[in-house]
Formats: structure tokens, sequence, C-alpha cells
């Protein structure tokens, strides 16, 4: 089996290393988003036109990072 090391410079590094370990949390958290996007605009009859098409704008933002 493959694996990858990253190594990092601490303290200098610190913030960087922090991001890399909490990389899946994030991706988590923007499928969430996504997700909570989706449903607003298939089910909430109070989300206008312009909601729509800016949470649309949000779920493209998203699915260029994923």
């Amino acid at each position: 089996m493959s694996s990858i090391t990253l190594k990092f410079k601490i303290p200098e590094e610190r913030e960087e290393a922090e991001s890399a370990m909490r990389g899946v949390d994030y991706l988590s958290a923007l499928h969430d988003v996504e997700n909570y996007c989706r449903n607003a605009i298939k089910h909430d009859e109070g989300c206008s036109e312009q909601c729509e098409v800016y949470l649309e704008k949000v779920r493209d933002l998203i699915r260029e990072v994923d």
C-alpha cells in the first residue's frame, strides 16, 4: 500500500499543518453547505428566484473545490 507523509516546520508552519490535518473536516463542511443550498432551492417555498440564483452560485463554487 502506498503512503504519503507531510512534513511541516513547527512553529513556523503550524497553521498549514493544522489545515492539512483538518482537510477532511473542511471537505465535509463544504458538502453540508452544498446540501443545505440544494435543499433550500428544492424545498424552501420562501426562497425567491434571486435567492435560488445565489444559492446555485454557492453550489458552483463548492463544486469547483470538490
